[in-house]
């Protein structure tokens, strides 16, 4: 009966919008006298291993890429590196790419500014290029992986601030990053 009813009104649905001067009227339908009693259990399932997993690597990516504290101007560094005057993103930097991409796939209302940097050998002007640059490399490795680019703004800070000391090789390669800010 209900599958009748159904295909009726589907039929009249079809010929009132092929035929705009046929209008709809009024029906008084009689009331249905049907009774039905039934009893319903909501079965909510236990949570897989996967939905487990799942919501223990989303923690993770939480807490390696979000600020740890209610800080807005913190920046959370992305562990990528550059050679020296390079922009080029290394093959063993890949990982964590792919880590901060599994992060924003999850979080998609997240905008996010890319800043790179670089240590102080060099002018100012060709660092603030080269930095600009490395953001920009970060920022196409993104799009690559599908984020769309309109989440994603490179921005290149040069030598301005170094993390590390300038003065040894060690510190100089600390210096030559890429830095994130989320923006919910």
């Amino acid at each position: 009966m209900k599958q009748i009813f159904l295909l009726l009104a589907s039929i009249l649905y079809l010929s009132a919008s092929e035929f705009p001067h046929i209008q709809p009227i009024a029906v008084e339908e009689a009331p249905l006298r049907t009774s039905v009693k039934k009893e319903a259990y909501l079965v909510t399932p236990e949570p897989s291993s996967k939905d487990l997993e799942s919501k223990s690597r989303s923690s993770e990516l939480n807490e390696k890429f979000m600020p740890q504290d209610d800080n807005i101007d913190q920046a959370v560094t992305l562990k990528i590196n550059f050679a020296r005057n390079r922009y080029d993103i290394s093959d063993r930097y890949i990982d964590e790419i792919k880590e901060f991409v599994e992060f924003l796939e999850e979080n998609n209302d997240y905008l996010v500014l890319i800043y790179g940097h670089t240590d102080s050998r060099g002018s100012e002007i060709l660092n603030k290029e080269l930095s600009r640059n490395r953001a920009k490399s970060v920022q196409k490795a993104l799009e690559e992986y599908g984020i769309k680019s309109i989440r994603l703004t490179a921005i290149g800070k040069g030598e301005l601030n170094p993390i590390a000391d300038n003065s040894s090789e060690a510190g100089r390669a600390k210096n030559r990053r890429i830095e994130i800010d989320i923006l919910e």
